[in-house]
């Protein structure tokens, strides 16, 4: 279950023109939505949404209650609010994963990974969601990771059962493709009585390979993936010995390749995908000064506010604190018909802004340049000023943008104002990617299991804000760890759900994790202006099989049997009790 901090809730007001207040990750196709539905054009449907409180793929589309919400509204011509509780949210919002994967694997005995071949089914539940089946195509298509599979094929299918419709969650299916060739990779080692790390680096794609084509129709941008995993392995090294306790210990790896900042349209288009992989946004320099931006993309709770600010002010050489940021609003804000999912804000959202901002720049360089009796190529933007570079004069940004508004001393052809904006459609997607490493503690006599140490090693492109990234991944961890461990939506044999409230669920709280150690370095990718790759999801994809990896190698005794999640207390003592069985 997605479990947001805060649950779904809508407000309707069908007076004047209709305006829908909602929880969403995506206000524009809130607003498609519902003007499909009630058949009205879209100029005349206001969807906003001010403050969402997590949403982890689950609030990425209108669900069916939230649009009765808008029709109640219209058919008793007055306001209606409605606010999911927990328990609903629980019940009735979509869930995630839901998969079972038969895995073939086909390997030398001197530790080559030769072929892959897997027959994926996902449980689509009582009817298909938006973006259903996304995840199970989604994950087949980068099983393979950043290996060299010499074969690679995959079967998948999604059957109804009676259960709540699975749809898109943090990972969006690549949490489940690491999870099966990363236990794959893990078995095949003990197969061989072989180093997991060096099996790992001996079949990985090296960075003078890079592009590489994956065999299913994606190709990376760039990258050193054996870098990652050789940063992990030697911050591993590093950790002190563990007390004698009488606890079994194992470390665990998940190396990952991460395909984020979805688009182009065309290839969505290719693969009957209708939404277009663009974002939109707007750069506009006030008089006084200061910079309003718009976006597409509407955060919640990734930081927006904050990274896209710093990217406008960097490119314009202002104070971060004279930036304003609009969003989430479709009557104020350019059109975004992901909103904001897929780890693609900075790398396809911020880059929009990117493309305005330097434009905007240019502007006020030749805007200068004129006053200066310069070229614009020798002025700089910085601290508010445009000055030319070893001294020559200079002029504060302020001035040049009341001039500009005013349309006094322009240069010949220049219009007044200062604005710029951009559509940005990415070429490709772009591909992050790390290896995750970490240590457990398990008593096999009660199944419990503490993680002790946690280390990512990763590159993400150009970094804007590296404490947004450090967050980005401490969340992304907590939530692949508790999947591994922890959490699951469990129903009965008749159907009937056993986990309605969080001492159902059980969800991480803040002694799950220990500190996580990040080793980040920094490819910027050649698609994205600006080199930013998305990151969002790569915390989740790489602890899901991290975490279960290390559980298994504690308990090598029962190591095959450990391929379901979560791996409980219940399971770990169920499985180390028929261990002699499993012999």
């Amino acid at each position: 279950a997605g479990v947001p901090m805060e649950p779904r809730g809508i407000a309707v007001d069908p007076t004047g023109s209709l305006s829908v207040v909602t929880s969403t990750q995506a206000p524009h196709a809130v607003r498609d939505q519902v003007a499909a539905l009630l058949g009205r054009p879209r100029h005349t449907i206001r969807v906003a949404a001010p403050a969402v409180g997590g949403g982890f793929g689950i609030k990425d589309h209108p669900h069916d209650d939230e649009l009765m919400i808008v029709v109640a509204a219209l058919h008793l011509g007055r306001a209606l609010h409605w606010v999911e509780s927990r328990r609903e949210s629980l019940l009735a919002s979509c869930q995630a994963r839901g998969e079972i994967h038969e895995v073939t694997v086909g390997f030398d005995r001197d530790g080559l990974l030769r072929a892959l071949w897997v027959d994926a089914v996902r449980d689509a539940g009582a009817h298909l969601a938006i973006f259903g089946g996304g995840p199970l195509f989604a994950g087949l298509g980068l099983l393979p990771g950043p290996y060299r599979w010499e074969r690679y094929g995959a079967r998948g299918r999604c059957v109804a059962t009676n259960r709540v419709p699975t749809a898109a969650y943090r990972g969006f299916g690549q949490t489940q493709a690491a999870f099966v060739r990363e236990r794959v990779v893990d078995l095949v080692a003990a197969e061989l009585d072989a180093d997991p790390v060096a099996l790992r680096e001996r079949n990985m794609v090296t960075a003078d390979a890079q592009p590489w084509a994956f065999g299913t129709g994606l190709v990376s941008d760039n990258g050193d993936w054996p870098r990652a995993l050789r940063s992990a392995a030697d911050a591993v090294e590093t950790w002190p010995e563990p007390p004698d306790d009488g606890r079994r210990r194992g470390v665990g790896f998940c190396s990952y390749v991460q395909m984020a900042g979805l688009g182009p349209s065309a290839a969505n288009a290719a693969i009957g995908l209708s939404i277009g992989g663009f974002e939109s946004a707007g750069v506009r320099m006030e008089p006084d000064g200061t910079v309003r931006v718009t976006t597409g993309v509407t955060p919640h709770g990734q930081g927006q506010e904050t990274s896209f600010a710093q990217l406008v002010a960097d490119r314009l050489g202002v104070d971060i604190d004279r930036i304003d940021l609009l969003h989430s609003d479709t009557d104020h804000t350019p059109y975004s018909a992901y909103g904001t999912a897929a780890s693609r804000s900075m790398a396809v959202g911020g880059a929009a802004l990117v493309e305005a901002a330097d434009e905007l720049a240019t502007q006020l360089r030749e805007l200068a340049a004129h006053r200066l009796e310069a070229d614009p190529h020798d002025l700089e933007l910085v601290d508010g000023w445009a000055r030319v570079r070893g001294g020559g004069g200079a002029l504060a940004l302020d001035d040049l943008a009341e001039t500009a508004w005013r349309g006094i001393e322009l240069p010949p052809g220049t219009r007044p104002g200062l604005s710029a904006s951009s559509t940005y459609d990415p070429p490709s997607c772009t591909f992050s990617y790390g290896t995750h490493a970490c240590r457990v503690a398990v008593d096999p006599d009660t199944g419990a299991v503490e993680i002790e140490r946690y280390v990512v090693a990763m590159d993400c492109g150009t970094v804007v804000n590296p404490m947004i990234v450090e967050g980005q991944v401490h969340g992304g961890v907590a939530q692949g760890a508790a999947a591994a461990l922890l959490e699951e939506a469990v129903v009965d044999e008749a159907g009937q759900p056993l986990s309605s409230t969080l001492l159902d669920y059980l969800v991480p709280d803040a002694t799950f994790l220990p500190p996580i150690e990040l080793e980040r370095f920094e490819i910027p990718s050649p698609h994205t202006p600006g080199g930013m790759k998305g990151m969002g999801e790569g915390g989740t994809n790489g602890s899901f099989a991290c975490v279960v990896n290390a559980v298994a190698a504690a308990l090598p005794e029962i190591a095959g049997e450990i391929v379901r999640t979560p791996t409980s207390p219940e399971r770990i003592v169920r499985w180390w009790s028929n261990r002699e069985a499993t012999t």
